[in-house]
């Protein structure tokens, strides 16, 4: 029980090392680079660093295809991608502009070299990747880094974007390139980046399956799995697109709705407001009435008494 509490203690002290060592290089690359609003994305530097603490901050450039360098803060590192019952660490920078979280983060798949790239509908040949998560990046919808980060680790589990290479495998076939148009990025992985497996097994990444050569049986079968994967990921793809589309007729037609009720609120209280002024009028005016009808009972008093003398004088 003593050894067990001291290597509890030991570890906790460990991980409050390491957060305290985080935050101050949090502090040291938004300082380094200011942002527009650094306490923000200090918040959520700081918040992603906290729960994947194999990312680190540092500020580098970015440089675009057309040659154009700018400094940017980057999260550099390993985040974890469960798969097949083993969990793998996949290397990854995002990149953070000096507007963020106005602008969407960049996100990189940086393979070490026993890895290679698997292009696919959400990264591309140069391991840019692309989600409708950071296509539709709206900071007051309360998209953020650690939300970021968790959707990255779904999406690879479904679809690893890297493979091992084989060192036996003959070279692979050019790949059609993927999200043509944007820019890309040549990675710039420091070193001891890798897999770092984190189960105890130490299974190696998903391997890039090579078809037998001497088997056309094989061959056939493959040429069918493969379909088999386009057209179900077409179908969920077309399922996506449709849900998404659904999701947005609706956001719509509430927010119409909602500005509408709005609207008949406003338009409401203004008319009670007015009814409110009438009323405070009314009750003036009720006021005025009985004062001046009080006036004409004192007035028809006396000229009843003064008649009343004068008929007696007479």
């Amino acid at each position: 029980n003593i050894k067990s509490t001291t290597i509890k203690a030991v570890v906790s002290t460990q991980s409050t090392g390491v957060a305290t060592d985080k935050t101050q290089l949090v502090q040291q690359a938004v300082s380094e680079l200011p942002s527009h609003q650094p306490k923000v994305a200090a918040q959520h530097l700081n918040s992603c660093v906290s729960q994947f603490q194999d990312l680190t901050p540092k500020v580098s450039k970015y440089v675009y295809d057309n040659g154009q360098e700018y400094k940017m803060i980057c999260l550099n590192g390993t985040i974890p991608m469960p798969y097949r019952g083993a969990t793998y660490n996949i290397p990854v920078n995002i990149w953070l502009h000096a507007d963020y979280p106005t602008q969407a983060p960049i996100v990189l798949v940086t393979p070490t070299r026993d890895m290679q790239i698997k292009p696919s509908k959400i990264v591309d040949n140069n391991g840019r990747v692309y989600l409708p998560y950071l296509h539709e990046w709206k900071p007051s919808a309360g998209h953020d880094l650690i939300s970021l980060v968790n959707i990255l680790c779904m999406e690879f589990s479904s679809s690893p974007p890297l493979f091992a290479r084989s060192a036996t495998a003959a070279p692979a076939r050019p790949k059609p390139t993927y999200n043509q148009g944007y820019p890309g990025y040549t990675p710039n992985n420091p070193p001891g980046i890798g897999w770092n497996v984190s189960n105890p097994g130490g299974n190696r990444p998903p391997q890039q399956q090579q078809p037998p050569t001497t088997s056309g049986f094989g061959q056939a079968t493959m040429a069918r799995e493969d379909t088999q994967v386009i057209i179900l990921n077409s179908m969920i793809s077309k399922v996506e697109e449709d849900l998404r589309k659904r999701y947005q007729s609706f956001v719509s037609r509430y927010e119409a709705e909602m500005n509408a009720l709005r609207q008949q609120e406003q338009e409401l209280l203004a008319g009670t407001e007015q009814i409110a002024d009438i009323l405070e009028k009314v009750e003036i005016e009720k006021t005025k009435i009985r004062e001046t009808i009080e006036l004409f009972k004192s007035k028809d008093g006396e000229l009843r008494e003064f008649l009343s003398q004068h008929e007696k004088q007479t």
